[in-house]
């Protein structure tokens, strides 16, 4: 788990991205593996990461492009982890 990823999002997500811990199911996170977020594109991800969706916060102002990036890509290994 990137250190990014376990500050950021582990606590809604969850380490295995499943978003099923008390925070995810109270705001609505969403399962990393679902076959809504499987569809999306990179970039998709990385808009929904910078600038939020529904109740979680956007990042553009306290991430760096390249971090939003790396987040991303450490999404997608999980998702290929679950398969």
């Amino acid at each position: 788990m990137t250190s990014l990823y376990k500050a950021r999002c582990v606590a809604y997500h969850g380490a295995d991205g499943k978003g099923d811990t008390p925070a995810a199911k109270s705001l609505g996170a969403r399962d990393f593996a679902s076959p809504e977020v499987s569809k999306e594109t990179d970039e998709q991800l990385i808009n929904i990461t910078a600038n939020g969706k529904n109740k979680m916060p956007g990042y553009a102002t306290s991430l760096k492009d390249s971090q939003i990036k790396d987040l991303v890509a450490y999404i997608r290994e999980l998702t290929r982890k679950k398969k």
